[in-house]
């Protein structure tokens, strides 16, 4: 089995996972490494926050990259989350957001992850302005992600509509991966805001709608976070109808690797 992208307590994996241990040649990668960026720790509304990326990597020579599932894309092993985990992007001031995202990019992170429920909204917003001051050829991947109402139908106006608002915020035409963001078990009253196997993938379902987004160049590729009931995760996996998983996983608490 492959490992992937750790992502804090989450990580993006794929059966048919490639290492590549050089940096990419690629134009998000050309800026010289002498001119790395070091900032002190950085003091964010959760206290103290030490970013020791450049610590640890030195610059973004030293950084390896994978590639996402069947997407194509190549992602740094460590990535930028928008989430709670940090809360750098939904609860730092915007000087320390600055600070953070051109010491991940330094580092050569390429992906930041968000969500539409990041902090209602401000996730997505704070990428939004972020990225609007870093130079197009020094821009990260971005995925951002949705919840789809199970009692509501109308998937497809529930994606697209999220779908419009999250591009909004992150003032962009299209996402490079988006995710759908439920947890998957055998029944919808199973876990909270549960959807099961059959949601995502009968004729017409949430699989599908997830492809229109992707023939409407609103989103590049498609995925899921794959939390759930094992049977479901596994069912939805095996029919290849997304691009990546990405899935928990604490090393304290893993029963093992394949």
């Amino acid at each position: 089995m492959g490992a992937a992208n750790i992502k804090a307590n989450k990580v993006t994996i794929s059966s048919s996972l490639k290492i590549n241990t050089r940096p990419l040649q690629d134009s998000r990668f050309s800026r010289d490494p002498s001119t790395s960026l070091h900032f002190p720790p950085l003091r964010s509304g959760n206290g103290l926050c030490r970013l020791s990326l450049l610590d640890r990597f030195g610059d973004r020579n030293h950084m390896k990259y994978r590639n996402l599932g069947s997407t194509g894309l190549q992602i740094s092993e460590v990535i930028f989350g928008g989430g709670a985990v940090g809360g750098i992007l939904i609860g730092a001031d915007d000087d320390t957001r600055r600070k953070a995202v051109r010491m991940a990019l330094d580092a050569g992170i390429n992906w930041i992850d968000a969500a539409a429920s990041y902090g209602t909204g401000a996730s997505e917003t704070a990428i939004g302005w972020l990225m609007k001051e870093v130079p197009e050829s020094d821009r990260p991947y971005i995925s951002t992600k949705t919840a789809f109402d199970q009692t509501a139908g109308d998937y497809a106006g529930q994606a697209e509509r999220a779908l419009t608002a999250s591009l909004e915020k992150l003032q962009m035409d299209r996402v490079d991966l988006y995710q759908v963001h439920n947890r998957i078990a055998g029944s919808s009253d199973a876990l909270e805001d549960a959807i099961t196997p059959d949601d995502l993938l009968r004729a017409g379902g949430i699989a599908d709608v997830m492809r229109s987004l992707v023939d409407k160049d609103l989103t590049r590729h498609i995925g899921f976070t794959s939390t759930g009931e094992a049977e479901s995760l596994h069912k939805v996996i095996s029919s290849q109808r997304f691009q990546s998983a990405q899935v928990y996983y604490k090393p304290v608490k893993s029963v093992g690797r394949a």
